[in-house]
């Protein structure tokens, strides 16, 4: 069994609630990520790779490589438990290297799918379940002692009411739909396997399946299981076509509905799953297929529209001005709304607990009766046009322009804009700019001042848990907004650039 070590950074999230697919099995499209690594005979790969980051709770992009995490799954992000998976995970693996172990095969994704170790030697995809944060999903073969050991994780969390196994109804009953694919690529007609379901056993037993039924949302279709034994933790995928079904309980299993028509509605539909008894299972949802209700119009020269107009404007980037009527944030605290008229599907601004920092104003309601400028990307979610917001500096108030990271700064000889960084890797120098933005870690290990709009290939200045003293601005965000010049060694990183911060001497703050 071969390990490879690498290293997980934590991310940023813009995160906005919606449904997705999260599939290992293998279909029959070719993957539609190209192989970065090249593997060896058997197992992971032993070469060192490049730093990543942390996607979901059970995902990390390294390298170019996306990895799956074996034997488990995690909520959608959108769904209960998600955010609190994904934040698990960083605490485990954030900022630290890791190895990778198993056979790390390929998914229809083109993912490697690996068991990950944090560099305490723990076992993530174990831990997880272990905190329940996720179940067991298992796809045989694997080794000897896998479903056990996962298992009886699984049961300590149950036993505990952990996470998932706290009264979520998505996990009350004895199996859980994991993925449900309404609208295949192309004519759904033409493709009626790719039209499925897959649902996992999280009952803690094995489940005898005969009289089980699926059904569409008015339960004008239905399909009835044979008889099929379904082993716990296992997965088990339903597909609506025709085929030979593969009932091997030691084996990944295949069942076909057996229609000639596509079965669920692309335009929104639920599929449901029922007992023999005629009890609810689990229920999981197809959206609505959204498209804007207006005529699409160009982008206008200035980049700034009213916020009756952002309709017309799905998919742009602009700065959308107007005043705020309300603000309401969800019961469960997870995310804030402000609106700018009293129709809800009039345009919306969405933020995050993640980034409460950059729009607080939403979360204690005094942004109410002000004019303010967000700038974003327009998407269309759920019947109105959206920006998400998640950094301070897409929020200017009144009718200023947005902020110009390069207003009233005044750069001495010799010191970089942020732009320039990325030309002088390797060269110790000084930058200067304006913070825009600021990133903590949830597992408050690592604190980013963003002295570009793009964090992803722009500058950064970082600082770590254990030299916060050498930056104190950056943990308590007093510096957002700052100017500042910061000294040391231009280091390239994830595609980005960045100086580290371990002397408070490094840094000069503009009054």
């Amino acid at each position: 069994m071969n390990k490879l070590t690498l290293f997980i950074l934590p991310f940023l999230w813009g995160v906005s609630c919606v449904q997705a697919e999260k599939e290992v099995s293998l279909p029959s499209k070719p993957s539609t990520l190209p192989p970065v690594l090249s593997l060896p005979p058997e197992g992971c790969p032993t070469d060192p790779l490049e730093p990543g980051r942390v996607t979901d709770g059970d995902t990390a992009t390294v390298a170019g490589e996306s990895v799956r995490f074996l034997h488990i799954n995690t909520p959608e992000l959108g769904e209960s438990w998600a955010f609190e998976g994904a934040d698990f995970l960083e605490e485990m693996i954030g900022g630290n290297p890791v190895s990778l172990s198993g056979e790390c095969s390929r998914d229809g994704y083109g993912r490697l799918l690996a068991e990950v170790f944090s560099s305490e030697g723990k076992n993530t995809n174990l831990e997880l379940v272990r905190a329940g944060l996720a179940h067991v999903f298992l796809f045989p073969p694997y080794p000897e002692g896998t479903a056990e050991k996962y298992l009886a994780a699984e049961a300590e969390a149950r036993s505990a009411r952990l996470g998932i196994w706290s009264g979520d109804p998505r996990y009350a009953g004895s199996l859980h739909i994991t993925s449900f694919h309404a609208d295949p690529d192309g004519a759904d007609s033409e493709d009626l396997n790719g039209e499925y379901i897959r649902l996992a056993n999280i009952s803690g037993m094995d489940l005898d399946l005969e009289g089980y039924r699926l059904t569409d949302q008015e339960e004008k279709n239905s399909y009835t299981f044979p008889p099929v034994l379904l082993r716990a933790g296992h997965q088990l995928k339903i597909s609506v076509g025709s085929g030979e079904n593969k009932v091997d309980p030691n084996a990944s299993m295949q069942l076909y509905w057996g229609s000639d028509v596509p079965v669920f509605n692309n335009d929104g539909d639920t599929a449901t799953l029922w007992d023999r008894e005629g009890h609810h299972v689990d229920k999981v949802y197809h959206p609505v297929r959204e498209l804007p209700h207006a005529e699409q119009l160009p982008p206008p020269a200035s980049g700034r529209i009213a916020a009756e107009d952002a309709i017309h404007y799905i998919g742009e980037t602009l700065t959308v001005e107007g005043i705020v009527v309300w603000t309401e944030a969800s019961g469960t605290g997870k995310v804030c709304k402000v609106a700018f008229s009293d129709d809800r599907r009039g345009f919306l601004v969405a933020t995050f607990p993640y980034a409460k920092f950059a729009m607080p104003g939403c979360w204690d309601g005094s942004l109410v009766g002000k004019a303010v400028a967000i700038r974003g990307k327009i998407k269309f979610y759920k019947g109105a046009p959206e920006i998400i917001v998640n950094k301070s500096s897409q929020v200017t108030m009144g009718d200023a322009e947005a902020i110009d990271p390069f207003a009233d700064i005044v750069l001495s000889a010799g010191v970089l804009t942020p732009e320039q960084a990325s030309d002088h890797i390797g060269e110790t120098t000084t930058v200067g700019g304006r913070v825009l933005s600021v990133y903590i870690s949830s597992s408050k290990k690592v604190c980013k001042l963003n002295l570009s709009a793009d964090y992803k290939t722009g500058f950064s200045v970082t600082s770590f848990s254990g030299d916060k003293a050498a930056l104190p601005g950056c943990w308590d965000r007093s510096l957002e907004g700052k100017i500042l010049d910061v000294s040391g060694t231009i280091e390239a990183y994830q595609g980005a650039t960045q100086i580290v911060v371990n002397e408070g001497a490094q840094v000069f703050i503009h009054e």
